[in-house]
């Protein structure tokens, strides 16, 4: 089965501590490493010395792209420095599939285990937003829609989560 996401189980994983961006910033340096080919990249709070807080930004990068990656990562932080280092990882098969509730469409990822059975149904929450919009209805409420409208025989109660 190919993957949604084309994700290699060998990574870079890149960090950089940063203790003095504008926390305004952080949605979009994220957006910005994901655009540039970042597999994922996310924020970890932590203390430095003389008990500054800060944050460490995390990123994976394909090997061979952790170094465009990394001096971007530079750019968008004024981080002196950006650590990186090889990953294994162990990850399941993604697929997209849509469901319609009252004439709207919401994508729903499935996560498949080696043997083909689905580990995990979890509804796109922009999708799940615009249904709420559309429909005048809660998020919350969306996203247990989108959930029900999943086929039950393809998953347990529990995969919902």
């Amino acid at each position: 089965m190919h993957d949604a996401h084309d994700t290699p189980d060998q990574v870079i994983q890149l960090e950089a501590n940063v203790d003095d961006a504008d926390p305004r910033l952080w949605p979009g340096i994220i957006e910005a490493m994901l655009e540039a080919g970042a597999l994922d990249c996310w924020l970890t709070p932590i203390i430095m010395k003389h008990g500054r807080p800060a944050v460490t930004v995390h990123a994976l990068a394909r090997e061979g792209e952790e170094i465009r990656l990394a001096d971007l990562l530079l750019d968008l932080t004024g981080s002196l420095g950006v650590r990186y280092a090889p990953l294994d990882r162990r990850i399941l098969t993604r697929r997209f599939e849509k469901v319609e509730i009252e004439g709207v469409k919401v994508a729903v990822k499935v996560s498949v285990r080696s043997d083909g059975s689905v580990a995990t149904v979890g509804p796109e929450f922009r999708d799940v937003q615009a249904l709420a919009r559309t429909l005048g209805i809660t998020e919350r409420e969306a996203l247990n829609r989108a959930r029900a409208a999943y086929p039950a025989s393809s998953h347990g109660p529990d995969l919902m989560a």
